[in-house]
């Protein structure tokens, strides 16, 4: 992809990698606290109430009786599924009143469009309406809403792109394709800039889940080209975390561990082409960084399901488990001690999160030629690097990934990732499971692959 080119990344920043300040060097995604997080109200459940069991007419009644309740914008956001459920217009002053400043104008439309596209997307997912109802939210053309809440064509768009809405990728092409600009704030720097910038981003992320790879190039350039340097550096980046869609019990989560890692694939594809990462980052810039200077670690059921893989396609484990023992030999000679297999579960356990301590750096025994051999079956955190997240704080890369997310990211400044904990859960879950019907004495086993490799006892 030529766009990459534009971006004048020179290297990957592993060969720096410290341990110690893991989090500070990747902390892109940190999460500040948020104000303005919403904690609903006791009035909002009472109106969410009465819009989920359809009472239109109270909740009518009780806002004529209270009209400032309107003032909640959650409250506003019920008010109009309230029209939109009973097929009623939209006032022309529904979401933007007259009488306020065009700076005010700006902020009402992209954040009152961004709580309508969400709140719809829950009522989708958790409420069952009566059929007429539950029609008439299905049948709703958000798009129609463009002329009061300019904002709705691009948050609408993306919650079809991302939610794979195909039956409305002819419109949502349409719509992007014939956007114009509509000057609702009164000539507000950059708001012109703004929406150019979101449909064509948009359309490059339209052009990538329909399969036209030279379009969504063409646009993606467009993009970097244009995209208002500001939202990087006014707004802080939001984390969205995309998970497996399955999850197994401690007893059948190792027979099941080769589904597991597809569904890890699956997902990943989905943030790759939501965030506009390249499908093949580190083959892209030849690069092997992370498998020469990071120790990813892997768990007992990581490392049991790899000895299965690899005598079922006759896989030459042993040469690995040389190349290890090589490793852990250096090691020794270096610290005097070798690479451990630690147990995280151990309260004040001052092993902890040091199952490589030195932050010594080697080649993955694993790597030949510059790639990985093991690719198949290769661990979670392997899987995970460039685009994904164990806390939901940061996002675990390198200047590779780093410089995409930068420069790809939406006028909201979210950050799509891959969200390891609930697999990392599940994992820890089933070593617990495996360690007690092997006998061991240790129950949360963690450990680098040399580590893994270079012992005979699991």
């Amino acid at each position: 992809m030529d766009s990459l080119d534009s971006l004048k990344i020179e290297e990957s920043g592993c060969a720096d990698f410290n341990r110690d300040e893991f989090n500070d060097y990747y902390s892109v995604c940190i999460e500040e606290e948020k104000k303005y997080r919403h904690r609903y109200s006791k009035n909002f459940r009472k109106f969410a109430k009465l819009l989920i069991f359809e009472e239109f007419s109270d909740f009518e009644n009780q806002i004529l009786e209270r009209p400032e309740n309107l003032a909640e914008k959650e409250i506003k956001i019920l008010s109009t599924f309230v029209y939109i459920l009973q097929g009623k217009a939209l006032p022309d002053n529904h979401f933007i009143p007259s009488f306020v400043d065009a700076h005010t104008k700006k902020r009402l439309s992209q954040g009152l469009a961004k709580l309508l596209i969400g709140f719809f997307h829950i009522l989708k997912i958790n409420i069952v309406f009566s059929n007429q109802i539950q029609q008439a939210l299905d049948d709703f053309d958000f798009f129609s809403l463009k002329e009061i809440l300019p904002d709705i064509t691009f948050y609408y768009s993306q919650y079809i792109l991302e939610f794979k809405v195909t039956e409305k990728y002819d419109q949502l092409a349409h719509e992007l394709l014939n956007f114009e600009y509509i000057d609702f704030c009164d000539g507000v720097e950059n708001i012109e800039q703004r929406q150019e910038a979101e449909r064509v981003r948009l359309l490059a992320f339209y052009y990538r889940v329909t399969g036209d790879k030279a379009k969504s190039e063409e646009y993606m350039m467009r993009y970097r080209k244009i995209m208002p340097s500001d939202i990087t550096v006014d707004l802080s980046p939001e984390m969205r975390p995309k998970s497996n869609p399955s999850f197994f019990p401690a007893t059948e989560t190792l027979k099941n561990w080769g589904q597991v890692l597809e569904e890890v694939v699956t997902t990943q594809k989905d943030v790759l082409k939501i965030t506009g990462l390249h499908e093949d980052t580190c083959a892209y810039f030849n690069c092997s960084d992370c498998c020469n200077y990071t120790s990813p670690h892997m768990s007992l059921t990581e490392y049991l399901y790899l000895k299965e893989w690899a005598e079922e396609n006759d896989y030459p484990l042993e040469e690995a488990r040389e190349r290890a023992r090589e490793i852990q030999a250096e090691h020794k000679t270096e610290f005097g001690e070798e690479l451990k297999i630690i147990d995280k579960s151990i309260a004040n356990n001052s092993e902890k999160g040091k199952e490589n301590p030195h932050g010594f750096k080697y080649s993955c025994p694993f790597l030949v030629d510059k790639r990985c051999s093991i690719y198949e079956a290769r661990p979670l955190l392997c899987r995970g690097f460039g685009l994904s997240s164990d806390d939901n704080l940061a996002v675990k890369t390198c200047n590779f990934y780093l410089g995409q997310y930068t420069h790809n990211c939406s006028r909201d400044n979210e950050r799509y990732v891959y969200d390891l904990r609930p697999v990392q859960l599940m994992a820890t879950e089933s070593d617990r499971y495996l360690s007690k019907v092997r006998g061991l004495d240790k129950v949360e086993l963690k450990g680098t692959i040399v580590s893994w490799l270079s012992q005979n006892q699991y």
